[in-house]
């Protein structure tokens, strides 16, 4: 994934940095200290390209689940419940977790076994 070469390049850069400057560093305590300090920034950086990195694909991930379950409520509103089903079914095979698009496909497949079973289709609930 785009995060695992982000990490491995990030690592070679670092790895190629130290050997460089331990080769640089020649028993003055200063010199300790700067590398030190070089190594901290290095991290601080790679750590931050990782966060972007990692927050920015969720973004996108959310982003297509989004799509798919507003897909879903289309095809659903047009009466196209197969079609509906298959876009739910996208947006959880993105994020198993959204559950605005379970219970979309739960509505849509309870109400098709209606329509199947020969049933009314379901109306609005009466008011108590």
């Amino acid at each position: 994934s785009a995060v695992a070469s982000v990490v491995t390049s990030a690592r070679a850069s670092v790895v190629s940095a130290k050997a460089a400057l331990l080769r640089w560093i020649a028993g003055d305590a200063r010199r300790v200290w700067v590398l030190l300090a070089l190594v901290a920034v290095l991290l601080l950086l790679v750590g931050g390209m990782v966060w972007m990195r990692v927050q920015q694909s969720q973004a996108v991930l959310r982003e297509q689940v989004l799509e798919a379950y507003s897909q879903g409520l289309e095809a659903e509103q047009a009466g196209n419940r197969q079609s509906a089903v298959a876009r739910f079914d996208e947006a959880l095979s993105l994020d198993a977790q959204f559950e605005p698009a379970r219970e979309a496909r739960a509505r849509v497949l309870t109400e098709q076994r209606r329509i199947v079973e020969g049933g009314p289709p379901e109306t609005a609930s009466p008011r108590e």
